[in-house]
């Protein structure tokens, strides 16, 4: 079974056991026109959310790639925001609007990057989250990503306290 066959797998068990219909998202890419409405969605999701500029200045790489999940009424789920490059791919932001958490936003989008990978050869996608993320930490070893490592100190809360990073990869061939 391919991953992509294993992800819409999952998101339609989950579907099932919430009893409701799946949720219907157009997933599509995204570069400096929707950087005002990415940031919004950031900052909605994450205590220290990233700035406007600091999406167009990650964009102008032509190896970051960015996908939106939209509702067919058109409203913003979700955003992922990456690099692909031969071998590799690597997650720098993964998002979903607190309205639509546990819907299949997220992999959904993993689903779009994975896609994505393929063309490049990429046998592997990277990431890292904050060891105090348990929701991020459980929903990625659901859908398939092995922890392989940790970063010592990596995150500073805003009390001032370190948190490690937990390294993350997911193979792809």
């Amino acid at each position: 079974m391919s991953l992509v066959s294993l992800f819409i797998c999952v998101l339609l068990r989950l579907a099932l056991q919430r009893n409701k219909p799946p949720l219907i998202l157009n997933i599509s890419s995204f570069d400096h026109k929707q950087v005002r409405e990415v940031s919004e969605l950031h900052k909605l999701c994450f205590d220290e959310p990233w700035s406007e500029q600091l999406f167009t200045t990650l964009l102008e790489n032509p190896h970051v790639c960015g996908f939106l999940a939209h509702t067919s009424g058109n409203e913003l789920t979700g955003l992922l925001l990456g690099q692909i490059t031969p071998g590799e791919a690597e997650i720098y932001t993964l998002a979903t609007h607190p309205d639509y958490h546990r819907q299949g936003v997220a992999s959904h989008l993993i689903e779009k990057l994975i896609v994505g990978c393929l063309p490049q050869s990429v046998q592997r996608i990277l990431l890292e989250v904050n060891e105090t993320n348990l929701p991020a930490l459980k929903f990625y070893e659901k859908v398939g990503f092995i922890a392989y490592g940790r970063r010592k100190k990596y995150y500073m809360s805003s009390s001032q306290h370190y948190n490690d990073a937990i390294l993350f990869e997911l193979k792809v061939k």
